[in-house]
């Protein structure tokens, strides 16, 4: 029977979370006023039959239950289908909805995501690639919209489920959609989930919707867009290809003017949770994120695990891909039957954009050839992307980047980036970009900068980087025109605390602070090697180990007692002057026959009692102008612990920035003696914490005078 307007507002009240935006005009029509159109349990007849009375703007109500189709329903014009929860329209044909005309369409659930099934059994032809080509079967069909028509459809709160969920890409002569509308569904897929191409959509808004299946592409609208576009709150998991793309031009543009056909676009909040595993060899791009436009925002975004190929065995981070062979490909071009020179590339997030912020998004072991990219040639400008967390696990091994920087006139700052195979940034030059504040950890180079003058108008500055081999390329080696400019001047409270000079802190100025007058010092390349060296004197530093340098040890050992193994008659421990703050050293020093690297024990420092400090001393003739390496091997049950070798050089107090950890660990100190300099020196080890059950063991103890090769 037909519903009362009270029972149907009572209704749409009960649903108000699900459809607090949807208006309705006119009378609701229970599908099952219609059930004597039925015929052998196809409900097609009877709601083509409700569709022809229902009045302009008028709704059809689904009941819980299952509504079989034998055709298209075929919709156009003012109407809106509500589906109860635990309604399910299954539809046999070619498509189970298709848009026909000019209107304002709108499928509805009520609660608990009702179901529209696309059960076709016709399976589409696919080319070699596996690509469907021709007819598919669908779930909503936009292909059929007449040129002279612009409908707007929303869909909300139902499950879609079929081939394709909403094909909009097939026919490439069709009429545009006006809004289009998806938010709070579920689509389930096995090639596509929503997809449009060629005619215009002129306004998209996909929003707190959920994908799975085993689809090829996810959100994929690569229509011109003049109302803008906005993607947010959605979950796409396991998508094969692409997750999201968005992209301008009547026929997918991607070169010059790709960005006009999407003025405005919000990619917000998205999470792209695994896929890039339906990718063959020649397929050139997996992407989690693609967005071509200007006034692009695409930020807080999550890519995790979207990927292609496999890890190398043997190496902690990078992958490679296996070919139909079974032999492995790195890098990202290779040869196929038909191009000898293609790209095969991957990205979580890429952007061709003008006027664009890439922000806050967080993505791991996703990309192949890059991690981020935007790429316009640095003829679109304007385009932050910053505060981004980024690892290189899943990327090729070999010419990979966590970012591709091919903007113009743009900004790239507190990124943080790690754990990458080869580039932290690829610089593609001459566009006046300026990369500030990043932070790189683990990679073979932290800046790729052409060579010859073509990197003179990048500012790369404030960068912070650990364990990467090279800075920026094109430095080190002389042949860019990059301006690489060092983090402003160190200060550094006390030497202990002073870097390691590194090619990382080359141009670095750190000044030493100190109440008799403060230390200026620059790190520099000299002979090969990178050091510490005084600005006023240009000589080396005394007291700050070289990197890089090949050090000999010249002459006889000048410690006494290294490995901590002698005895002869003296004061325990044997070669040292000890001392332990308000302890006795019987009582807080030992030797250790069971932890020991050299000889056959080594010197334990601690106790349960209270904490204190102590102190070990040697002291031993040197020579002015000459240069001495001090080393020894320490390991601690407390990392934390306060700890320092140093020499003592008349009022010259010398330290190393090295620490123990809680395995045997190396430490060195580098000093040189000035000219005018004393000629006795102290030795000594210092700590404070041992005691109350924390320990310190010293062991290969070492005083060489030393000369600095290559």
């Amino acid at each position: 029977m037909r519903l009362s307007l009270v029972l149907l507002t009572i209704m749409l009240i009960t649903t108000a979370a699900f459809a607090a935006d949807v208006t309705l005009s006119g009378v609701g029509t229970n599908i099952t006023d219609f059930a004597d159109q039925v015929t052998d349990g196809d409900w097609h007849p009877a709601v083509m039959a409700a569709i022809a009375q229902l009045p302009e703007g008028g709704a059809i109500v689904f009941p819980a239950g299952e509504y079989r189709l034998s055709q298209p329903l075929e919709l156009q014009g003012k109407i809106t289908l509500l589906l109860a929860p635990g309604a399910r329209i299954i539809g046999a044909g070619e498509d189970v909805i298709r848009i026909v005309g000019n209107g304002d369409i709108t499928i509805q659930g009520l609660g608990g995501r009702p179901e529209i099934v696309s059960a076709s059994t016709a399976d589409p032809l696919v080319n070699e690639r596996g690509i469907p080509e021709g007819v598919v079967s669908s779930v909503i069909n936009l292909n059929h919209v007449p040129m002279d028509a612009r409908p707007n459809l929303r869909v909300q709160g139902v499950k879609l489920t079929g081939f394709v969920c909403i094909e909009g890409m097939r026919v490439e002569e069709k009429g545009p959609m006006g809004t289009l509308e998806v938010l709070d569904c579920h689509f389930e897929a096995a090639d596509m989930h929503l997809s449009h191409q060629h005619s215009e959509i002129e306004s998209l808004r996909v929003e707190n919707s959920l994908f799975t299946g085993t689809a090829r592409y996810g959100i994929y609208a690569t229509s011109p867009m003049p109302g803008g576009a906005i993607v947010r709150g959605n979950v796409l998991r396991d998508v094969g290809i692409r997750a999201v793309q968005l992209s301008g031009g009547y026929r997918n543009m991607i070169a010059d003017g790709a960005v006009e056909y999407l003025p405005s676009a919000i990619v917000h909040d998205n999470q792209v949770l695994g896929g890039g595993r339906r990718a063959a060899i020649t397929t050139s791009y997996i992407l989690g994120i693609l967005v071509y436009g200007h006034n692009v925002s695409i930020q807080n975004n999550i890519v995790r695990d979207f990927n292609r190929g496999e890890p190398v065995p043997g190496e902690p981070i990078g992958q490679h891909v296996r070919m139909p062979d079974g032999n492995f490909f790195r890098g990202i071009w290779i040869a196929t039957e038909d191009d000898p020179r293609k790209r095969l590339a991957g990205a979580a997030l890429y952007a061709k954009a003008r006027q664009g912020i890439i922000s806050g998004n967080i993505c791991t072991n996703s990309g192949w050839r890059s991690v981020i990219e935007v790429k316009t040639g640095g003829v679109e400008p304007y385009v932050m992307v910053s505060n981004n967390i980024v690892d290189g696990r899943s990327l090729s091994i070999e010419g990979s980047f966590g970012f591709e920087c091919g903007s113009g006139r743009s900004i790239w700052a507190n990124n943080l980036v790690y754990d990458m195979p080869d580039i932290a940034f690829a610089v593609r030059g001459n566009n006046s970009n300026s990369y500030l504040n990043n932070v790189i950890f683990n990679a073979k180079t932290a800046f790729s900068v052409p060579a010859g003058s073509s990197g003179r108008d990048e500012l790369i500055m404030n960068n912070r980087l650990e364990d990467v081999e090279v800075a920026v390329s094109g430095v080190e080696d002389y042949t860019g025109g990059a301006r690489a400019m060092a983090l402003p001047p160190l200060l550094v409270p006390q030497q202990q605390v002073m870097p390691k000079a590194s090619a990382q802190l080359r141009g670095q100025i750190a000044i030493l602070l100190d109440p008799d007058g403060d230390r200026v010092l620059v790190c520099k390349l000299i002979d090969g090697v990178y050091a510490w060296t005084e600005m006023e004197t240009g000589e080396i530093a005394g007291g700050l180990l070289i990197q890089g340098a090949e050090i000999e040890r010249l002459g006889e050992e000048l410690a006494a007692n290294p490995d901590q193994s002698h005895d002869e008659p003296g004061d325990f421990p044997f070669g040292w002057t000890a001392s332990a703050a308000g302890r006795e050293i019987g009582e807080v020093m030992a030797y250790d026959t069971e932890q020991f690297v050299t000889g056959t024990r080594s010197l334990r420092i601690g106790d349960d009692g209270e904490p204190f400090n102590w102190v070990l001393t040697q002291r031993m003739p040197v020579t002015p102008g000459k240069t001495y390496l001090l080393e020894a091997r320490a390991k601690t049950t407390d990392p934390a612990l306060s700890f320092s070798l140093y020499c003592v050089l008349g009022e010259q107090r010398i330290s190393s920035a090295d620490q123990p950890g809680e395995d045997w660990t190396d430490l060195s100190l580098l000093v040189r003696v000035p000219e005018d300099g004393p000629e006795m020196a102290e030795l000594r080890l210092w700590g404070a914490g041992a005691g109350a059950g924390n320990t310190v063991w010293i062991d290969s103890v070492s005083m060489h005078e030393a000369q600095i090769g290559q």
